[in-house]
C-alpha cells in the first residue's frame, strides 16, 4: 500500500510538472497572438509547430519538465494534442471572464463596462457591417458628434448639426422631440457658457460627467440622450477597432482554419493582455 501510494503522489506531481509547462506554453503564444499549430506534427518534422517546439525547448532546458514530457509521458497523457491545447485556451478565457465578474462587485467606470459588455456582441458582427463604417454617412455622423465638445468654451457648439445627429435616432428621438430639442439647445448654451462649473472642462465624457453632478441633465433631458449616444458610439467604435486588430494577427491567413470557439477564446485572452498577465498557473489549472 505504501508503494502503491508513493506511486500515485508521484503520478499526480508529474502529471502538474507537464500541465504547467503545457501552459505556459500556451500562454506564451496566446500572449503573442501567434499560431500554436504547425503543418507537420510529426516526431520526424523539422517543424512541429510552434506549441511543441516551444515545449521540447523547456524539456532541453529543463530536467524535472524533460523528466515528465514527450517520451517520458504516458502514452495517453501527453497534454501535447490539438484538444489539450484549446482546453488550456478556453479555461484561461474564462477565468479571465471569472475575473470580470468579480471586478464588477469593486465598482467599474462606464467606459469599462461597455468595452467589455460589448465585446461579445461586437465580436459577432458581420464584417460587411464593418466595412461600411466610414462610408460618408458615418463621417458626418463622426462630424456632428464632435459638435458636442465642451473644450474652449463650447466653441465647437452648432445647433444645426446637434439637430441632424438626433436624426440619426428617429427611435429615440419624435419630431415632438425634435422641436424641443431645438429649444433646449438655445438654452443649454447660453446656461453652460455662463456657468463657471463647465469652464475648463475636456471631453464628452466629462461633460456627462459634470451634467448629472450639477442635474444639468435633468434640466435639458434630450441634449443629455444625445451626449449619452455620442458615448456609447465612441466607445463601441474603439472596442469595433481594437477586436478586429487583433483578429487580423490572432487569426492570420496561415490560421484560416480556425475554428470559432477556439479563435474566440484566444481573443479574449490576446486583447485583455493585462487581465491574463494577472492569472497564475493554478488557477487555469483548476478550471482546465
Amino acid at each position: 500500500m505504501t508503494l502503491l501510494s508513493e506511486q500515485t503522489v508521484k503520478s499526480q506531481s508529474d502529471y502538474r510538472t507537464r500541465l504547467n509547462a503545457s501552459i505556459e506554453c500556451a500562454r506564451f503564444l496566446l500572449h503573442q497572438g501567434l499560431p500554436f499549430r504547425g503543418h507537420d506534427e510529426c516526431e520526424c518534422s523539422s517543424n512541429q509547430g510552434n506549441y511543441l517546439e516551444l515545449l521540447h525547448f523547456l524539456s532541453r532546458n529543463n530536467e524535472a519538465i524533460k523528466r515528465v514530457t514527450f517520451s517520458e509521458a504516458p502514452r495517453h497523457n501527453k497534454l501535447t494534442s490539438i484538444d489539450i491545447q484549446k482546453d488550456i485556451t478556453q479555461a484561461a478565457a474564462e477565468h479571465k471572464l471569472r475575473g470580470r465578474l468579480r471586478r464588477k462587485s469593486q465598482g467599474i467606470t462606464n467606459l469599462h463596462h461597455f468595452r467589455y459588455e460589448l465585446f461579445n456582441n461586437i465580436i459577432d458582427m458581420q464584417l460587411t457591417e464593418l466595412d461600411d463604417r466610414f462610408t460618408e454617412t458615418s463621417i458626418e455622423l463622426l462630424l456632428c458628434m464632435a459638435c458636442l465638445n465642451p473644450s474652449d468654451s463650447f466653441s465647437a457648439f452648432n445647433k444645426k448639426k446637434l439637430l441632424r445627429l438626433a436624426l440619426f435616432y428617429p427611435s429615440e428621438f419624435s419630431i415632438v422631440d425634435l422641436m424641443v430639442l431645438g429649444d433646449q439647445l438655445d438654452t443649454y448654451i447660453i446656461d453652460l457658457r455662463g456657468d463657471d462649473e463647465f469652464s475648463g472642462i475636456e471631453g464628452i465624457a466629462s461633460l456627462a460627467e459634470k451634467m448629472v453632478k450639477t442635474k444639468k441633465n435633468l434640466i435639458f433631458p434630450l441634449v443629455y440622450m444625445l451626449i449619452k449616444l455620442s458615448l456609447l458610439l465612441l466607445v463601441a467604435t474603439t472596442t469595433v477597432e481594437r477586436v478586429f486588430s487583433a483578429m487580423h494577427i490572432v487569426k492570420s491567413r496561415l490560421r484560416n482554419r480556425m475554428g470559432d470557439k477556439w479563435m474566440n477564446d484566444s481573443l479574449i485572452v490576446y486583447i485583455e493582455k493585462d487581465i491574463f498577465d494577472k492569472i497564475d498557473n493554478e488557477a487555469i489549472m483548476k478550471r482546465f
